[in-house]
């Protein structure tokens, strides 16, 4: 899987690019996320309409063992036109050896939420595709003597890998190079000095530090020369 790049060249005025990929990394406790799309939704109530939506869920596995993990919904547009959850709430994904079945359940004061969604083929690593294949739900929301309840199905949609953003600026004689910390599990930067068939991508050597929520590394800008970053896994 690859993530879009960026690029900067410098001339004699400078000539530098950066472009993104990432590659796994050892660790113990790994945390990935995925991107729901066209999640299209059948409503079985009045009245009666067919809509789409979006989200994000979370998966937090161990090396080696990574359809026996948990996951959480991190947003989810649902028929109603709100969106899921609030911090507060994290719903579990199960895993049975055909697909991954992700439900929300939740019963707070005057609402709730029951949210299945079935996916497949399995997600099987990092970088695995699905389809959602089915799932319904049963959103009951009140709020001041307003609301009611929506029922329906799950008819389709797409399930996709996250992709970190890489970010490429000039600061001063240096270019500065940095990506989301967030959901970055199993990627690493790689750099090469050409983009020529053949040509080789290695890790890169320059260190990479945290700042804040992102992963920065510094580089100082030579001139006349390329270099090129890429994020993989």
């Amino acid at each position: 899987m690859r993530t879009r790049f960026n690029r900067f060249q410098w001339r004699p005025f400078f000539l530098l690019m950066g472009l993104v990929l990432l590659t796994a990394r050892p660790a113990s406790a790994l945390t990935v996320a995925y991107v729901m799309n066209n999640i299209t939704y059948s409503n079985t109530t009045f009245p009666y309409t067919v809509s789409t939506g979006n989200g994000m869920f979370a998966w937090t596995y161990n090396a080696g063992n990574f359809q026996n993990g948990t996951g959480q919904y991190l947003f989810v547009n649902l028929p109603t036109g709100t969106v899921y959850p609030s911090p507060s709430y994290g719903p579990i994904y199960t895993v049975d050896a055909a697909m991954l079945t992700g439900t929300i359940t939740q019963n707070v004061d005057t609402y709730w939420y029951d949210y299945s969604l079935n996916y497949s083929p399995a997600l099987t690593s990092p970088n695995s595709l699905a389809n959602i294949t089915g799932g319904s739900y049963d959103l009951y929301l009140y709020n001041n003597f307003v609301g009611g309840e929506t029922m329906g199905t799950v008819i389709g949609g797409t399930v996709t890998p996250y992709k970190p953003i890489l970010t490429v600026k000039i600061s001063g004689t240096n270019v500065v190079v940095n990506w989301p910390t967030n959901y970055a599990d199993g990627f690493v930067l790689e750099s090469t000095t050409s983009l020529k068939p053949g040509n080789l991508w290695t890790t890169s050597s320059i260190p990479v530090h945290v700042l804040g929520q992102n992963y920065l590394v510094t580089n100082n800008a030579t001139l006349g020369t390329n270099l090129f970053f890429r994020l993989i896994r």
